[in-house]
């Protein structure tokens, strides 16, 4: 069985999730965690440690030390050969974070991460691969505008913009 340790703020999984996992016939292969990032109790217990969205809520106020070591917990806690799969929001383009400020209810107080330091904090691990998209799809005003822009971004205007003007970075990291 593989052991997956998935760092939400509600119980998991969700009954849409349980549901999907059994639609693949993989539900009984998959056991879930919750766990408090900053103080991970496991070591080399896991296969696979999952997040999206952590880092920037557990960094609140300017404290990138707890990112860090959220990161390291992680690190921590997953087996030899474990992977780390994450999607997190980052600091993206002055649009961005003008928009964050005057229109996001914890724009101000969220600390949204550099491509840089994503990879700082990843650097004990053996290899990591990512990649960085989006930066039409968050100026949507609701959920068909984004899905609309995002297909933008992906039919290519994601190739046309820095990476450092893309809003998430998704990756795996391999111990």
């Amino acid at each position: 069985m593989r052991r997956a340790c998935t760092l939400l703020r509600q119980r998991c999984p969700s009954e849409v999730a349980t549901e999907k996992h059994r639609g693949y016939g993989v539900a009984r292969q998959i056991e879930y965690v919750d766990l408090d990032a900053l103080n991970i109790s496991c070591t080399e217990a896991f296969d696979v440690v999952l997040f999206k969205s952590v880092l920037g809520g557990i960094g609140r106020g300017n404290q990138k030390d707890r990112q860090r070591k959220a990161v390291a917990e992680m690190y921590r806690s997953l087996k030899p050969g474990g992977e780390l799969w994450f999607a997190e929001n980052l600091v993206a383009s002055p649009l961005h974070r003008l928009l964050r400020r005057r229109w996001v209810q914890w724009g101000m107080q969220w600390r949204y991460i550099t491509v840089r330091e994503m990879l700082e904090f990843l650097s004990p691990f053996s290899m990591v691969n990512y990649t960085t998209v989006g930066f039409l799809g968050a100026l949507g005003r609701n959920a068909r505008q984004r899905t609309l822009l995002g297909r933008l971004d992906r039919l290519g205007f994601d190739r046309l913009i820095s990476e450092a003007w893309h809003y998430i970075i998704i990756g795996v990291a391999h111990k």
